[in-house]
């Protein structure tokens, strides 16, 4: 189901504390701004404005790993049957 997979967000903003230790890449400034919703990769406007680029503009571009959308639909349409009686 594809909504399982963390979003890069996420990721870079709860991961720093929990791990500590973590240092700031300098370089890393744009691909920051980018998953901030405050510029696109090329700076041409907020990554979060609409309409939205597909993968956010390139930063989060490993999503393909859940294979189609059909079969996302047909994993969540397992998973609920699965869990029926926990979901009513």
């Amino acid at each position: 189901y594809q909504l399982t997979k963390s979003d890069y967000y996420t990721h870079c903003w709860d991961l720093p504390p929990q791990l500590g230790g973590c240092s700031y890449e300098s370089d890393g400034e744009r691909y920051e701004k980018a998953i901030n919703g405050e510029r696109t990769l090329d700076g041409s406007r907020g990554s979060w404005e609409l309409p939205l680029e597909k993968d956010c503009g390139g930063i989060e571009p490993d999503w393909k790993w859940c294979g189609d959308e059909g079969a996302a639909l047909r994993e969540a349409t397992e998973r609920l049957s699965f869990n029926h009686a926990n979901i009513i």
